[in-house]
């Protein structure tokens, strides 16, 4: 998490390119996993090491932790909408559901 978040500080552009590519990577990751994954993408990874030290990542992290931990949030994923909190893996029919949902409300 702090490798993504500080990623995403250094080149949001790249990033969701960068977390397709952490999510569907079949084996282990790690520092250098992560590290090839991100060059691949076209990332500056003294860059980001760099911004994984800024105590702001790891405030953005706590903070988040937080904010689940209020919402009930235990795990991955978690969507949260106006009106609740989905908590848990959704079928492809059941995200489109609630988002029909949304977009239908005034």
């Amino acid at each position: 998490a702090r490798f993504a978040v500080a990623a995403r500080r250094v080149n949001p552009d790249l990033y969701p390119i960068l977390h397709q590519r952490i999510m569907s990577f079949s084996g282990p990751l790690n520092e250098a996993s992560l590290g090839r994954i991100a060059q691949d993408v076209g990332y500056d990874l003294d860059a980001v090491k760099a911004e994984e030290a800024n105590p702001e990542v790891m405030q953005h992290l706590q903070e988040t932790r937080l904010l689940a931990e209020r919402l009930g949030i235990q795990g991955t994923p978690g969507f949260v909408t106006p009106n609740r909190v989905l908590r848990g893996y959704l079928e492809d029919a059941q995200i489109a559901a609630v988002v029909a949902e949304l977009r239908a409300a005034p």
